[in-house]
């Protein structure tokens, strides 16, 4: 697959962030400091207008264990895309392209001998408001000379250029303040270890994400369109015990950002759990659609069908998750119950406790 370049773009290996980053995918998604951040299955790009932006979050990165260069300036876990002119420096492990869409053309990058052209874009993209449409860089003391502020957003500010009439945008991070940020990453910190469905157990851990999940509270009230925010805040709630509360953040981040993997799989959970299981099985599908291959997302989605009571379509999907994975134990497991339920042997659960 590959990634659309816009502006200055920072790109990264996926494999590399999973290794290397202090707390793997999930952490460098949080700490993405813009709407920018888009990944396929195996690079990941953060976008910037301003050159200083790019260096400031390189650091970040290196201060995280990865390299941006070697001694021959080529680039080693790190590369910066510009939009015009393709790879900054010399780098052995991307393609850069151009790739015609509906509206115009646009840049993007994928790794070296990908044949896979398909292109993934941030969540909300649009050409015809995007960079990639009309696309001009402005330097900081620009922005009050030239430039006049027609309309804000949260992120995303539209200004008019007072020399040429034209409309451009201006993305600014999430979190306005180098403190809430510095709040953001000590909270999600702290709710990191309850990921994977762990309860908070003794007082410690629960006051610990208590006081994490007040900040959480702070923080979608500043940036209210943060997906990641109100997906911690979902694992914190779950975390307590709330499944209720966990399930409205969940559904609010996965409705911020229906393509986030992470976002839909806890929806499902959460929905399975409380006994939505029309709402799972909907969320779960297209979820499944966004990584077929992917033996854990199927048999989810036959968790869910199963619920629904679907179950000949239940039984279907997972016998696809055990194709996909033939060693996975949770799509044997859920095979079984699915046949014992099709055959009378067990009672069908409307309702999956996680």
């Amino acid at each position: 697959m590959a990634v659309l370049i816009e502006a200055n773009s920072v790109v990264v290996c996926r494999d590399v962030i999973a290794r290397r980053y202090r707390r793997g995918w999930v952490g460098f998604q949080v700490d993405a400091p813009n709407r920018t951040l888009c990944a396929d299955s195996e690079i990941a790009r953060v976008s910037f207008m301003h050159p200083h932006n790019v260096s400031a979050f390189i650091r970040h990165l290196e201060s995280q264990g990865l390299v941006h260069l070697n001694d021959a300036g080529e680039a080693v876990d790190i590369v910066v895309v510009d939009q015009i002119n393709g790879p900054t420096t010399n780098c052995p492990w991307i393609e850069f392209f151009r790739r015609d869409i509906s509206g115009g053309i646009v840049a993007a990058v994928r790794l070296q001998r990908g044949s896979d052209a398909s292109l993934m874009c941030p969540d909300g993209w649009d050409y015809e408001r995007s960079l990639s449409h009309n696309f001009k860089f402005y330097p900081l003391s620009d922005l009050s000379e030239r430039l006049e502020l027609k309309q804000g957003e949260p992120n995303l500010s539209a200004y008019r250029d007072r020399t040429t009439g034209q409309e451009v945008y201006v993305g600014w991070p999430n979190l306005a303040t180098a403190e809430d940020r510095a709040v953001r990453t000590e909270a999600t910190d702290r709710v990191l270890p309850f990921i994977g469905d762990r309860r908070a157990q003794t007082q410690d851990e629960i006051e610990t994400v208590v006081q994490a999940n007040l900040t959480l509270e702070r923080l979608t009230a500043i940036a209210p369109d943060d997906w990641r925010l109100w997906f911690f805040r979902g694992v914190a709630r779950r975390a307590l015990g709330d499944r209720q509360e966990a399930y409205a953040a969940f559904a609010r981040a996965y409705g911020l950002a229906p393509g986030e993997i992470e976002a839909g799989r806890n929806l499902v959970a959460e929905c399975m759990t409380l006994g939505y299981s029309e709402e799972a099985k909907v969320v779960a599908k297209v979820v499944c659609a966004l990584a077929p291959d992917d033996a854990g997302l199927r048999a989810n989605y036959a968790l869910a069908l199963l619920t629904n009571g679907d179950l000949s379509e239940a039984l279907n999907e997972v016998q696809q998750a055990q194709t996909a994975d033939p060693q996975d134990e949770i799509s044997r497991n859920v095979r079984v119950l699915i046949e014992e339920v099709i055959s009378g042997a067990s009672e069908r659960p409307t309702k999956l406790v996680y």
